[in-house]
């Protein structure tokens, strides 16, 4: 929440459980956006998700002011070497939070898909999925194929249920 007095840093996302990667990533709250993703894409023979090291909520919480430059550099430099190591793959799906304040980064999610699409190429998909507050435009559509935004707290798994639909 941008109106927070106090910035969100590198030490807030590095907790008991997070960063999160692998199966502990791909099980974590299986009713959220990453849980309807992956119960569908499990549904599909030969299908197989790599979870690349993120971090989860902060420690703060939902109540978490501006993330530092430092702390989105850190996790976003991460996921994009653990996705040039793997070498290419036939997608990647984003669940992010849609409305994400970053210091010096304006879209940060839009940011995440431009250097995601350098990393992964053309031939790739990228899906994303955004929470209520989601509020993405043509900018992160210019690297993603596709991007669902929840309406209502009912339709964040079905709208992940959607994206593994589409990219599987």
């Amino acid at each position: 929440m941008t109106f927070l007095p106090n910035d969100t840093t590198l030490d807030d996302f590095v907790h008991d459980g997070s960063p999160a990667r692998g199966e502990a990533l791909l099980a974590w709250e299986p009713r959220s956006y990453m849980g309807g993703f992956v119960k569908v894409a499990r549904e599909h023979a030969g299908v197989e998700l790599v979870g690349i090291e993120s971090p989860l909520w902060p420690r703060t919480g939902t109540g978490s002011g501006w993330i530092t430059r430092e702390a989105y550099e850190h996790f976003l430099g991460r996921m994009l070497a653990e996705l040039e190591r793997g070498g290419r793959g036939h997608g990647v799906y984003l669940a992010l939070h849609g409305a994400m304040g970053v210091r010096g980064v304006a879209r940060p999610e839009a940011d995440i898909a431009r250097r995601v699409r350098e990393v992964v190429g053309r031939d790739a998909f990228i899906a994303g999925t955004f929470d209520l507050q989601g509020n993405e435009d043509a900018e992160f559509l210019s690297q993603a194929d596709f991007a669902f935004s929840a309406n209502t707290s009912r339709t964040t798994t079905a709208a992940s249920r959607a994206s593994a639909r589409l990219a599987c």
